[in-house]
């Protein structure tokens, strides 16, 4: 079966990681701007199954964080280093929260409190994002995928593979007429120096994020949260005005760390909540988006099961929520 990927992010090379799995499968990969140009490829990495406000964990977050963590040791064995850091992640909770991650760490008993509104997520991680990517594409080439820098413009231009598959995030609808909301949201993210005196080991969650780069003295400061947005482009000054407001709330610091830079892209969601949408829509057509920002959590389960559907052409593997809803292709 030869197998058309559209998008070389999370989802695009965890597909065809999972895919070459099996020996009839081939698998070419197209994205115009290459490996993890977008967002994934920015993505701070803050990996563990509490993300959202409320800190409720995760729809398939166990076997989500199993997935991905299958394909962190796949990638370093490939580029022969660590593209994470595996130390565990501090969070900051409210007062009125704090009864939601005690609950945590009585019945999963990943959580731990450290004093001061910070509990110690045991199961966090930091992924590198860059190095991660770059170690899975050197696994997944290793395995006979091809990798084409062309932008496809329609799905027409595939028609000679056996089956085509979306995962190209926020370029999802340039391919197809959805009929689930989606939402499109600008996310922008500074990169800082740390101050001499301050020591930062563990990356630091409240309402916004203070994450570990593998460069000793830097840090990632994000993210930006920013519907209706206007232009696509980085712009320091207001990602300033957006995240320090929230993040001084728990790292007043933080403002004084100087920025030396800042990347934006676009992730896309879905309306109302934030499972994912995987679902076939025609013959050979499937699209795999919105992981939003559960990017890190999703994209190796969701990989595996897709894989697993396109393989035994049995949609019913995937879970029913991935595709409670209808899509129209466009062709």
């Amino acid at each position: 079966m030869r197998v058309a990927i559209i998008g070389a992010g999370f989802s695009g090379l965890a597909l065809a990681y999972h895919l070459l799995q099996h020996s009839s499968c081939s698998v070419t990969i197209f994205d115009g701007k290459g490996i993890g140009a977008e967002s994934s490829g920015i993505a701070s990495g803050l990996l563990h199954p509490y993300p959202g406000e409320k800190g409720r964990r995760s729809w398939k977050s166990f076997e989500g964080m199993q997935a991905t963590k299958e394909l962190l040791t796949i990638s370093e064995k490939a580029l022969g280093r660590p593209v994470a850091d595996t130390g565990g992640i501090l969070r900051f909770i409210p007062t009125t929260e704090e009864n939601t991650f005690l609950e945590h760490e009585r019945v999963y008993k990943d959580v731990s409190p450290i004093g001061n509104g910070w509990f110690l997520l045991h199961s966090g991680m930091t992924v590198y994002t860059s190095l991660y990517l770059e170690g899975l594409w050197k696994a997944v080439f290793s395995l006979g995928a091809k990798l084409h820098t062309l932008f496809i413009d329609s799905l027409s231009a595939l028609d000679e593979y056996d089956c085509i598959v979306v995962a190209a995030g926020a370029g999802t609808p340039a391919f197809l007429q959805m009929e689930v909301e989606l939402q499109q949201i600008k996310g922008q993210i500074l990169t800082c120096t740390i101050p001499e005196g301050i020591s930062l080991t563990n990356s630091l969650i409240g309402k916004g994020y203070i994450a570990t780069m593998p460069e000793p003295g830097f840090c990632h400061v994000g993210a930006t949260y920013e519907r209706g947005f206007t232009s696509l482009s980085p712009n320091i000054e207001t990602a300033k005005e957006l995240l320090y407001p929230k993040l001084s709330l728990f790292y007043p610091k933080v403002v004084e760390f100087p920025v030396v830079d800042c990347k934006a892209a676009v992730r896309v969601a879905r309306k109302g909540h934030y499972i994912p949408f995987v679902k076939k829509i025609g013959k050979k057509h499937w699209v795999m988006t919105a992981l939003g920002s559960r990017g890190l959590l999703y994209h190796g389960y969701l990989g595996k099961v897709l894989a697993q559907a396109i393989v035994e052409e049995k949609e019913s593997v995937l879970p029913v929520e991935l595709g409670s809803a209808i899509i129209k292709n466009s062709l």
